[in-house]
C-alpha cells in the first residue's frame, strides 16, 4: 500500500495513524468485492472457452455492477453517516475525517472495479497487458504521492490513490471494451 508508506515518509505517524482509521472500514468494500469476483472467474472461464461471448459479457458486467452500486452507496453513507461511524469506531478527533472517508471508499471501489478488469484479463490471457497496466498504476499512484502529499498530506494520499486507479481504469476500458466487443 504504496501511498501510505510515503505518506509515513514524507508526513509522520500521526498522520499515518489517521489514514490508516479512515480507511479500514473500506475493507467492507473489497471484501464484498473479492467474494463477488471469485465465482464470476470461473464462470468467464467457462465462457471464454465455450465462445459464449454474450454470458461472458455478462459475467464480466454483473459484477462490475454491483461493486459500482455498492461503492456509490458507500459514498452516500460517507456523506451521511461518516463522522458518526467514524467517531463511534474511534474518536471524535478522527470522526473530523469524513471526507477523507469519501476518498477512501472511492479509491476502494475503484481498487475493486480495477480487479474485476483484471479478471477479464486473465480469463482471456492478457497477461502482459495486465503486467503493464498495474505496474502503470503503481507508478502514477507514487508519482501523484510525490506531488500531492507535501502540499495535501493524508488526503493527498487519498488523492493519489484515486488518480493511480482512475487512470489505470481509463487506459484499461478501451482494452476491455475491445476484448468483449471482439467476443
Amino acid at each position: 500500500f504504496a501511498p501510505r508508506i510515503l505518506l509515513e515518509r514524507m508526513a509522520g505517524h500521526a498522520e499515518v495513524g489517521i489514514f490508516t482509521y479512515v480507511f479500514t472500514p473500506t475493507v467492507v468494500i473489497s471484501t464484498f468485492a473479492t467474494g463477488v469476483l471469485m465465482p464470476y472467474i470461473t464462470k468467464m472461464t467457462e465462457y471464454w472457452d465455450a465462445r459464449d461471448y454474450k454470458k461472458l459479457r455478462n459475467a464480466f458486467f454483473a459484477p462490475f455492477g454491483m461493486i459500482l452500486l455498492i461503492g456509490v452507496c458507500g459514498v452516500g453513507f460517507s456523506y451521511l453517516l461518516g463522522r458518526w461511524m467514524l467517531t463511534l469506531l474511534y474518536d471524535a478527533i478522527v470522526g473530523e475525517h469524513t471526507s477523507l472517508l469519501v476518498i477512501a471508499v472511492v479509491a476502494s471501489t475503484l481498487l475493486s472495479l480495477s480487479a474485476c478488469c483484471n479478471n477479464i484479463l486473465i480469463v482471456v490471457r492478457r497477461m502482459k497487458a495486465l503486467t503493464y497496466l498495474n505496474a502503470a498504476g503503481l507508478l502514477l499512484t507514487m508519482a501523484a504521492c510525490y506531488w500531492l502529499i507535501p502540499p495535501y498530506g493524508m488526503y493527498g494520499a487519498g488523492y493519489a490513490m484515486v488518480l493511480g486507479v482512475t487512470l489505470e481504469l481509463l487506459v484499461t476500458a478501451p482494452l476491455i471494451a475491445s476484448i468483449l466487443q471482439q467476443a
